[in-house]
């Protein structure tokens, strides 16, 4: 463990990952294993990887209702006014998720990202869940660099507050 992060290296899977609470130090100790693994165990990361993932479950507290404010954002979608009539009742999304047009999750360059309202504190908080997948290291990293403000902005623009 370091800096509050677990470290897994499975050589069987071709797996070294970094899991944490904190984006920023996650990434560090990621960036910190990718710098050991090619300067201290000379592994070549581009021919000895096939994919390098990002997956980040975080807790996102906010001022407006993220029931109200996912619902909203889809209130007027013609599916949502037909499960309405299936089911005879007043529904509403209660999840919001976005992947690439036509990507596989089995690939090796895949994203799923997910707002929902968090159980525990559903008109103060959103559990978000972010999966992104790439077989360039630089592209996870960069990502996950700006995974905190890609996620800010996404909340802005489902409350409408952009």
């Amino acid at each position: 463990m370091k800096d509050n992060c677990t470290v897994d290296i499975d050589d069987g899977r071709k797996l070294i990952a970094s899991e944490g609470s904190s984006i920023e130090s996650t990434l560090n100790t990621f960036k910190e294993l990718m710098v050991a693994a090619k300067e201290d165990f000379y592994v070549d990361l581009d021919k000895e990887t096939d994919y390098v993932e990002l997956v980040a479950d975080i807790v996102v507290v906010t001022e407006k209702n993220p029931m109200e404010s996912i619902g909203r954002a889809f209130e007027e979608n013609k599916y949502v006014k037909r499960i309405n009539e299936i089911l005879n009742i007043d529904s509403s999304i209660f999840t919001f998720g976005v992947s690439p047009k036509g990507g596989n999750p089995a690939s090796k360059n895949w994203s799923d990202i997910r707002l929902e309202p968090r159980i525990t504190m559903p008109t103060r908080g959103y559990d978000v869940h972010v999966v992104y997948r790439d077989s360039n290291i630089n592209n996870v990293l960069e990502f996950t660099s700006k995974v905190n403000s890609k996620i800010k902005e996404l909340i802005k623009e489902m409350e409408g507050t952009s």
